[in-house]
């Protein structure tokens, strides 16, 4: 297996280097700080994760178990260690843009709920920030709003086009 490159660096080498400087240890030092005190959101915004969901919106829309649900789960995130181990593409170790990625899955009435770690596409200049936001796949089927404001709130998928060769159809 070939794991140096040209320069004699290997891989985990030049992956290593590129960390260093997407999560400095003071990013992680601060969130760190701030969940052990309970706060969350401080925690995602030492770690420059924006919070693109309100539980108060989602407690009035989709119930109190599905907002004490997402409130759990996010009192458990490490967003640190979430933009460390979050995709990044090569050779600059750039967050893979127009990434989403869900984090956990929440039973509803509809089915369920996406907690989802998003990144911004490639042509908005929005820096290497990571959003989360839940996104109900059960509301945006039905045409309702998302429980999240700016949430992704997706049409369904078209149907797949029929299988065989073009001039078969």
């Amino acid at each position: 297996m070939h794991l140096r490159t040209v320069n004699g660096h290997s891989r985990l080498t030049l992956w290593s280097h590129v960390r260093k400087f997407a999560v400095p240890t003071s990013m992680i030092e601060s969130a760190t700080a701030r969940r052990a005190v309970g706060d969350w959101a401080g925690a995602c915004a030492a770690a420059r994760v924006d919070i693109d969901l309100d539980l108060r919106t989602v407690r009035r829309t989709s119930g109190s178990q599905l907002a004490a649900m997402v409130r759990t789960d996010l009192r458990h995130l490490v967003p640190d260690l979430l933009r460390w181990h979050f995709p990044r593409i090569r050779p600059d170790g750039l967050l893979r843009p127009g990434l989403t990625v869900s984090l956990a899955r929440c039973p509803t009435a509809d089915g369920a709920a996406h907690l989802v770690a998003r990144t911004p596409p490639a042509w908005a200049d929005a820096g290497q920030r990571i959003s989360l936001a839940l996104w109900d796949p059960g509301r945006a089927r039905s045409g309702r709003a998302s429980a999240s404001p700016s949430g992704p709130a997706v049409p369904p998928r078209p149907a797949p086009p029929p299988l065989g060769r073009a001039q078969d159809r």
